[in-house]
């Protein structure tokens, strides 16, 4: 029998030389495949194959052109099936199945769950394990497979499918995977570098919008440059009754700083290298009404998250069902998210005990900054530097610290 392996080499999966060691006439092949290439083959197997295989193939080669995918279907069809099965906590194991025009979703002929340490595997070896049982399931039953003495089974019901564009952009795939990180602020206007480096390291970040207002904060203003040095841009609020009020709900004096800001940034920036690329995404921020400070903080960090391409989930805790203050309110919003470790900023130092952390099975850490990173809001970094060089300083001029 001649086979055509597509996908994987033989330094990438023990397949091929096993097949052939078994006297079978095996040729790889990892680009994209057409009938005529196709024709003197008797059998095709796709192991880590990247192409969609023409539909032509699949019908002149039915029931004998299957797929070794590294799921238990039909749950997590399509890609990066071990990240989304612990993710979405679905099934996760292997399965050999026929293929047919859809994406993963012919009859089943074999396939095995998996289930992980959780203390242990992180996204790297869970995929490594998926492959090995893969492979082993496959040698196991290989005569059976290629004879094709194996009845087809088709898929009990809809399961679930991913892509490539799905797939988060900051995954650590050597995190445990029994770890799922959150982080916490106040909201602030024009943030800092900081604000948003404990977003993208994070998988929740939760908007403390119904705490307290805090005055002279970074609530409601923050710094931008000017060639006579650094001046504030701050939001008028009415304070009135402030200590009784959540911060989402302060009332915004009037409409009139938002030309004072908008002409400041303008003058101060209208001739900075990157301003033309972004500024009218910015610009939007000051040609819409707002009532409330929440409002405002609220459209703001929506057009900068999506300027920055971060996916991480953003909740607000005027939505989730906490009243608690302090280190109750962190681990309240741990245990809301089912999350077990919490970034603090640097001032969490000064207040963060680890003894309560730990007895309540949470690790946290601390956000520490590194010698002359920029504190002004980001738009100082986006006009003069543009959004690659922002995302480079947000990811590379900080870094986590666990307490001593």
């Amino acid at each position: 029998m001649k086979i055509l392996f597509l996908g994987y080499n033989n330094t990438q999966t023990s397949l091929i030389n096993f097949l052939e060691d078994k006297n079978y006439n095996v040729e790889h092949y990892s680009d994209k495949i057409d009938l005529n290439y196709c024709q003197d083959f008797d059998f095709i197997i796709s192991f880590g194959y990247q192409h969609i295989i023409n539909k032509k193939i699949i019908n002149h080669w039915k029931n004998k052109i299957i797929n070794l995918h590294m799921s238990y279907l039909p749950y997590n069809r399509g890609s990066s099936p071990n990240y989304w099965a612990i993710n979405d906590k679905t099934p996760s194991g292997v399965t050999i199945h026929l293929i047919d025009e859809g994406i993963d979703t012919g009859d089943i002929l074999i396939q095995k769950e998996v289930k992980f340490n959780s203390k242990k595997d992180t996204y790297r070896t869970t995929y490594n394990e998926l492959k090995l049982v893969m492979e082993n399931l496959f040698k196991e039953n290989y005569k059976e497979i290629l004879t094709g003495k194996i009845i087809p089974q088709k898929q009990q019901h809809k399961g679930t499918i991913h892509f490539d564009k799905d797939l988060p952009h900051n995954i650590n795939w050597d995190k445990p995977i029994n770890k799922k990180v959150i982080s916490a602020h106040q909201p602030s206007y024009l943030p800092w570098m900081g604000f948003f480096n404990k977003i993208i390291n994070s998988e929740v970040f939760i908007v403390m919008d119904s705490v307290q207002y805090e005055k002279n904060s970074f609530i409601n203003r923050n710094k931008i440059n000017t060639p006579n040095g650094n001046i504030w841009l701050t939001i008028p609020v009415f304070t009135k009754d402030y200590k009784t009020k959540q911060l989402k709900d302060l009332e915004i004096q009037n409409n009139k700083w938002k030309k004072k800001h908008w002409d400041s940034i303008f003058f101060n920036y209208k001739n900075s290298p990157y301003f033309n690329d972004y500024s009218g995404l910015v610009k939007n921020i000051y040609y819409t009404d707002y009532v409330t400070l929440g409002d405002l903080l609220k459209q703001q960090l929506n057009v900068l998250i999506k300027m920055l391409e971060i996916d991480t989930q953003i909740l607000y805790l005027s939505d989730l069902d906490i009243n608690s203050s302090k280190q109750e309110l962190v681990k309240d919003m741990c245990l809301s998210t089912s999350s077990n470790e919490f970034l603090f900023g640097a001032q969490g130092k000064n207040y963060a005990e680890k003894e309560y952390f730990d007895k309540n099975n949470i690790n946290i850490k601390f956000q520490e900054v590194k010698p002359n990173t920029n504190n002004l809001s980001i738009l100082d970094i986006l006009f003069n530097k543009g959004i690659d060089n922002l995302k480079k300083q947000i990811n590379e001029s900080f870094s986590f610290s666990r307490p001593s």
